[in-house]
């Protein structure tokens, strides 16, 4: 799948094909339908709010749960929204 992905602090973001790791028992992985690049992207790119590099972006997203680990608020098939 592809993925933004912000490698250095105040260096261009790249989109990059990535391989999803096995799915930890407190996640959920979503089909993702849309993504929203909003202005907080450049808050974490100009290293205004911390976090572990590199990083893949995409706070703001709108889906279809495809896989659960032992979550159980959602399940596969439930349409989803994800925040920050």
């Amino acid at each position: 799948m592809k993925a933004v992905i912000l490698r250095e602090i105040a260096k261009p973001m790249t989109i990059e094909n990535v391989t999803l790791s096995t799915l930890g028992s407190r996640e959920v992985r979503n089909a993702n339908l849309a993504i929203g690049a909003c202005h907080s992207y450049l808050h974490f790119a100009e290293g205004h709010v911390p976090c572990p590099l590199p990083t893949i972006l995409g706070q703001e997203a709108a889906g279809i749960v495809a896989a659960v680990g032992s979550v159980r608020s959602v399940r596969p098939g439930d349409h989803v929204v994800a925040c920050l």
